[in-house]
């Protein structure tokens, strides 16, 4: 392989600072994509290694207890963003709807529907 390269005559001193020029420009760059994917990598493993809390109540573990009135029935629930609403048919034959926060568990509001 050094025998091919022997009879080359030495580059002009114009190309060989061209050369260098562009050695180091390569090195920088690849300095730069190593410091930069070692970011990233550690952004990936921060990430990985972070415990998440729960914060809706229908992924928390312990469960959640809302209160519906004596002798009714969960009719159908929906969700939204923020917020579980859930439809009761009561004892008495009319309907409430229940308004709960997911974040905490709390309820907003309650509607009657006669």
């Amino acid at each position: 392989m050094g025998a091919e390269y022997e009879d080359e005559p030495p580059l002009d001193p114009v190309l060989e600072n061209v050369r260098r020029k562009l050695v180091r420009r390569m090195a920088w760059s690849l300095g730069i994509m190593m410091i930069g994917l070692m970011a990233v990598l550690g952004a990936i493993v921060y990430k990985i290694s972070t415990p998440q809390q729960a914060s809706d109540i229908l992924s928390a573990e312990e469960g959640l207890v809302i209160d519906i009135p004596d002798g009714a029935d969960v009719v159908s629930s929906s969700l939204d963003e923020d917020f579980l609403l859930i439809t009761i048919r009561l004892a008495d034959g009319g309907y409430q709807l229940l308004s709960v926060d997911r974040k905490t568990g709390e309820t907003r509001s309650q509607l009657e529907l006669q």
